[in-house]
Parts: C-alpha cells; sequence; structure tokens
C-alpha cells in the first residue's frame, strides 16, 4: 500500500509543474510529439526538434480559419498564435557564444495557388520564412530548390536531403522544418578515457563499441513507476541538458516510452526531481541525423483538418481555392562526442573514496534522450542500435 501510494505521488509530480506553468502546454505538446514519433520508429534511431516543429505549426494555424485553426491552437496548447510567434523568437534568440540552436520552416506550394501577401509578410517578419511557388508537376526542379535550401541554411551540416521518390505524384505543396545544435559540454570527457564497452541490442545479443568515460557530478533519479534511471549531463550553457532514460531492462524502451505517453509525462518536469551525485559514466559517441515525413504522428495527435481535401485555406491563398497539406517534413541532427572547452570552466576535483563509493552508470542498452531546458525541449528521440556509432 505505501509502495503504490509513492508511485501516485511520483507519477502526479509529472504534471504537477505542468498544471501551474506558463509553459505547461508547450512543453507537455513537445515530450508527447516524441513519444508518438517514438511509436513509429520502435525499430530506428531517430531525433526530432519538437520546438523547431511546433514553429511550423504555427505558422499553419495561421493560414487557416474556424475549427482547422482551434484543431491546431488546441493540439499545440496554446491559447493564441501569439503564444507560438513569441516562443519563436525566443528560440531564435537562445543561442550564444557557447550555444547554438538554429531552426528554419519553408513552404512551397504549385504555381496554381497564388500567396496571399499578408501571409506572405506575416511568414517573413515573424518566421523568417519566405513560401514559394514551384511548378510541383517538375519534380526535379522541386526537389533542386528544396535541397539547395537545406544545405543553405545548414551551411551543409545536414547532409540529409529530399529525394524524388519522396514527393508524390499528385503533390502540390510540401512545408519543410529543419533544426540544428551545436554546443560543448560542460565537462569534457577525456580522450584518454576512450574505450571499448559493450551495447546490448537484445538480452542475448551485444556489439562492442566506443564508450567516453570520466566521473562526474551529476542530477540523477530513479523513478521506480518507470522502471528506469534518469540523469541530467549539462552543456557549457547551464541551463540546457541533455536528459537521458536509461531503462533498467536491456529491452526496456518500448515499454518506457509507452509509459511515458500513457502518463502524459512532461520531460521537463523530471529535471527538477533528480539530486546531485557522483557518477561514474559511460555514453557512447554518435552521430544522428533524421528526415521524417510527420503526417502520421501529427493526425495520431489530433491535428487531421488540414490533412483532407477540402480545407479552406483563406489566410493563406490570394484566391479562394480549398486544398490539403500534401508533406509535412522534419528534419534534425546532433552529435554526442567527447568535445568541451575545460580551459573555461571551474575544474571538478573529487577525493579517492568518492569514487570508490560513486554510481556507475554505463549506456549499454537502447535509451531514450532530450536536449532541454525547463522552457523548452530543443530534441528528442531514442537510440535502439549501433548504426550511428562513430568509431
Amino acid at each position: 500500500m505505501a509502495s503504490d501510494a509513492k508511485k501516485m505521488s511520483v507519477t502526479a509530480s509529472y504534471s504537477k509543474r505542468a498544471l501551474s506553468s506558463s509553459v505547461a502546454g508547450s512543453t507537455l505538446f513537445q515530450s508527447e510529439l516524441i513519444y508518438y514519433t517514438a511509436k513509429t520508429q520502435q525499430t530506428k534511431n531517430f531525433v526530432i526538434s519538437p520546438i523547431s516543429l511546433r514553429s511550423l505549426l504555427t505558422i499553419l494555424s495561421i493560414a487557416v480559419i474556424r475549427d482547422p485553426h482551434a484543431e491546431i491552437l488546441t493540439v499545440l496548447g496554446m491559447k493564441s498564435t501569439h503564444q507560438g510567434i513569441q516562443e519563436y523568437k525566443g528560440c531564435r534568440n537562445a543561442s550564444r557564444d557557447d550555444f547554438t540552436f538554429s531552426l528554419h520552416n519553408s513552404i512551397y506550394l504549385d504555381v496554381r495557388f497564388e500567396i496571399d501577401l499578408t501571409f506572405k509578410t506575416i511568414c517573413l517578419e515573424q518566421f523568417q520564412t519566405r513560401p514559394i511557388n514551384l511548378t510541383f508537376e517538375n519534380r526535379e526542379d522541386v526537389v533542386r530548390n528544396v535541397n539547395e535550401w537545406i544545405a543553405e541554411q545548414t551551411e551543409q551540416q545536414i547532409k540529409s536531403r529530399i529525394t524524388i521518390d519522396s514527393l508524390d505524384a499528385m503533390q502540390h505543396n510540401l512545408f519543410v522544418n529543419i533544426a540544428h545544435f551545436e554546443s560543448k559540454w560542460r565537462k569534457t570527457f577525456p580522450k584518454k578515457f576512450l574505450a571499448k564497452g559493450d551495447f546490448w541490442l537484445t538480452r542475448t545479443e551485444k556489439i562492442s563499441i566506443d564508450m567516453m568515460h570520466d566521473f562526474c557530478e551529476l542530477q540523477v533519479g530513479d523513478f521506480d513507476d518507470l522502471k528506469v534511471t534518469a540523469m541530467l549531463i549539462p552543456y557549457r550553457n547551464m541551463d540546457v541538458k541533455l536528459l537521458i532514460l536509461l531503462p533498467r531492462e536491456i529491452d526496456g524502451l518500448v515499454k518506457l516510452e509507452q509509459e511515458l505517453k500513457d502518463q502524459r509525462v512532461d520531460l521537463t518536469s523530471l529535471m527538477t526531481m533528480m539530486k546531485a551525485k557522483i557518477v561514474k559514466l559511460g555514453l557512447p559517441r554518435l552521430k544522428l541525423e533524421t528526415n521524417l515525413l510527420m503526417n502520421e504522428v501529427l493526425m495520431e495527435m489530433g491535428i487531421r483538418a488540414i490533412f483532407k481535401d477540402s480545407i479552406d485555406f483563406t489566410r493563406l491563398l490570394a484566391v479562394f481555392n480549398v486544398m490539403r497539406i500534401s508533406q509535412i517534413r522534419h528534419i534534425s541532427a546532433i552529435e554526442f562526442n567527447e568535445e568541451g572547452t575545460s580551459a573555461a570552466v571551474t575544474k571538478v576535483s573529487f577525493l579517492l573514496t568518492e569514487m570508490e563509493n560513486c554510481t556507475v552508470i554505463n549506456i549499454d542498452r537502447p535509451f531514450f534522450f532530450a536536449v532541454l531546458d525547463l522552457e523548452r525541449i530543443y530534441f528528442g528521440g531514442h537510440i535502439t542500435n549501433t548504426s550511428n556509432f562513430l568509431t
């Protein structure tokens, strides 16, 4: 009975902050977007940027009226599009010398659909986005234009591209959102501690990989109801951290993500529920890039009207016409490696007795991760296999 009470109190606290916070709807949507996407990528590694994709959905909410407009705002947890505009500006201003987060949106419509001038102005002034008309019958030209834009916006740092095969022959629009992140750890992983370690794919299958190791002070939490160990690894920007959720069971990731989804856990609430510990940490080196079609995920979350054939996009189009959204595509990238600038931070030292009694945590099985602060989730995803590990 006591354990049940404890479980209830822990579960309730996941949403306690969300219910009292002004950013509750935003961070809860961002968390759930990761969970719903994870369900479609159970055997694949993936990463998405919820706060980045949220900006594109805000633009779409401006493009429609009545029920479709209300539907998008409800799913996003917004009272008005003004909230989304302010969130976008906050993200654009989040970058500092030691932390770079970039997000970009692009809107492509077939030449048959003239874009409304007011909508163009809003996109350009509020979201630095310029809607463009292309001839979608010429799919090669569409692909070339989109890929040139991706390369330019990311300075070639994101290699993923749109292919002709990814476009439907009947398609007449494409909405693209991309996100990129660069930062350094607060405390560098020493290269001399790079060593081989096992990564368990299943209970019976393992692969030897390169693992970064170090002794460090981290915020750590054990959540019995989720059957997971959580930790926060700080970046040089002290507010931004890498959250890792490591299932206790080797094959526990799918069940964990289902629990997170069912309990509607706001990931940012976990940040306040951990305690500092001296940890001997082992972390894989990886570089991950994902190119995802988001239509089905968004429909499952409740954004459905814009994907139907008979929607009035009055605010998007200069002349009355009905259309549907053909594709919402999201591309993002992230990397975990040793890099950091230790000269700029205070040296952390530990007594021998502390190291002997420290908590050992090896990220040696499929895990869930998110890059976040208390107001937004920059990235989230999971690792189920070693295909993106660096050697």
